[in-house]
């Protein structure tokens, strides 16, 4: 009997460490080989603790793959800089190299994804991370969704394709469970619209996705958003470090700018410190002397 063919994966992973979503101001500076520096501005898609996908708010100039530059991550309270090196870029964004150790990028990463006015921008749910939230209407029917975005000001969640949906303008109480409490707010539908989103290698989803702002929301609720996205970033970083520092105690090959194993400790210790001092203090969650699991 003849042996079957090997089964290739059409969409092969080109990454040694996996990449998180996440978003953070950014202002690049590029050196072409032969013309004027280039700035471009925007919001980073994906990061690494190698590199980082910009979505930039102008169209990319042609010719600037492989050009270096430096990449200023961060606002008014705090900024980065790191030398750069472009790998791949589109009309959209920069697909770009850090030179930067894992210490140093790790820290960075901790104390912007983390920190405070991170809400302001918001989080993308990544496909692997299962958020469910509840949409109540006035008329009490109840709506199970799964949560895709979100930030202080609104959110956008998903339901499989059905004929009865809410409408634009629809008043909703939207709840949202998690780890350290419930997110409540009233909001208003601000758009209803279907999606085929696709994250390789899974299959195409096809979805009916809801975007509502927030309209009536407590402080206390925005401090429950604010944890909950730091939450998140924490998670997903805590996955970066650990992969990094495995490949690097495993590997002779792996990156010499971070050679001892014992770095990724470090890091956990400082986000483990970094989100316990940002945790808000409220009635239902008071500070404690237990650390976070």
């Amino acid at each position: 009997m003849p042996a079957e063919p090997p089964v290739s994966n059409p969409h092969p992973c080109r990454r040694r460490f996996p990449r998180i979503w996440g978003r953070l101001q950014c202002r690049l500076i590029l050196h072409p080989t032969d013309g004027k520096p280039v700035t471009l501005v925007g919001v980073t898609r994906n990061l690494g603790m190698n590199g980082i996908f910009l979505a930039t708010f102008n169209p990319v100039p042609d010719a600037v793959t492989e050009c270096t530059g430096s990449l200023e991550l961060g606002g008014m309270r705090l900024k980065k800089n790191f030398p750069i090196r472009v790998v791949h870029a589109n009309p959209k964004g920069v697909g770009m190299e850090l030179k930067a150790s894992a210490t140093e990028l790790g820290n960075t990463l901790i104390a912007l994804l983390c920190g405070a006015g991170q809400e302001r921008l918001g989080v993308d749910l990544m496909p692997q991370e299962e958020i469910n939230a509840t949409l109540t209407m006035e008329s009490n029917r109840v709506y199970s969704v799964r949560l895709e975005t979100i930030s202080s000001g609104q959110f956008e969640c998903s339901l499989p394709l059905a004929e009865d949906l809410p409408t634009v303008g629809t008043f909703v109480q939207v709840a949202i469970p998690f780890a350290g409490g419930t997110i409540n707010g009233g909001s208003v539908i601000r758009k209803v619209e279907p999606k085929v989103v696709t994250h390789p290698p899974q299959p195409p989803d096809s979805r009916i996705h809801i975007t509502a702002l927030f309209s009536a929301i407590v402080s206390n609720d925005r401090d429950h958003i604010n944890t909950f996205i730091a939450s998140l970033h924490r998670q997903r970083l805590d996955a970066i470090i650990r992969k990094h520092s495995a490949t690097t105690a495993l590997f002779a090959e792996g990156d010499t700018d971070c050679p001892q194993p014992r770095e990724r400790t470090s890091i956990r210790l400082q986000l483990q410190t970094f989100l316990g001092f940002k945790k808000p203090r409220t009635k239902a969650n008071p500070r404690s002397n237990s650390s976070d699991s």
